[in-house]
């Protein structure tokens, strides 16, 4: 985040991952994707450019840099959807592993700055993170992304994951009166198609998804 540029965030991290999903179940595990939801993952990555900006998926100005940390970023977040499903464990039990890792992982390198901003009266902000990156993003958001693997499979749920971005440039309009570019627009009706059609809403029921979480 410290070399791309903000709007170029989202899509390639959340706009990424369930196609690095897809990819891993394909070369790892030998699952095999519908030629609908083939396209659906490339009409996400079409529509994902589009919404970013030309500029999401070429490097400049340095900003490659972010562009390889954010995709890595997602190819973990592959990594992790992949593993959460063949764990065993509860969408709980997951959040709650990594809230333990994490928190004593980062403890070490978070403590002395985290002291310093109290020090220069940023407790409200500091407490509004809290909030937003601590309980919302980092305890829900991972629960109820657990809870759709369970329900729909791995890559159905991290199919879901870019509709977060529509939402966020469709918000956009009446919170920031930013409206989308024609190229944001197709971009948006691009994404929003291809996630209609990798989440296998057509040419399947979504209940034999659930199914196949005796796969585990």
């Amino acid at each position: 985040m410290q070399f791309a540029p903000a709007a170029e965030i989202g899509p390639l991290l959340p706009g990424t991952m369930p196609f690095f999903v897809a990819l891993i179940g394909w070369f790892v595990f030998g699952e095999r994707l519908a030629a609908v939801r083939v396209l659906g993952f490339a009409l996400i990555l079409v529509g994902i450019a589009g919404i970013g900006g030309h500029g999401v998926f070429f490097a400049g100005n340095g900003a490659w840099r972010g562009h390889l940390l954010l995709l890595a970023g997602a190819f973990l977040w592959g990594i992790y959807t992949h593993a959460y499903r063949r764990s065993g464990l509860t969408a709980y039990q997951g959040a709650a592993l990594i809230g333990l890792w994490s928190f004593l992982i980062l403890l070490p390198f978070g403590a002395p700055p985290l002291v310093r901003a109290l020090g220069d009266g940023l407790t409200g902000p500091m407490l509004l993170q809290a909030l937003l990156q601590g309980f919302v993003a980092g305890v829900a958001g991972i629960v109820l992304y657990g809870i759709a693997i369970d329900r729909l499979g791995a890559s159905r749920a991290a199919a879901l994951a870019p509709l977060g971005i529509i939402l966020a440039a469709l918000l956009a309009i009446p919170v920031l009166g930013e409206i989308p570019s024609p190229a944001a627009w197709i971009g948006i009706i691009l994404a929003t198609l291809g996630v209609v059609l990798a989440s296998g809403i057509v040419g399947q029921p979504l209940s034999g998804a659930a199914a196949s979480k005796g796969g585990r």
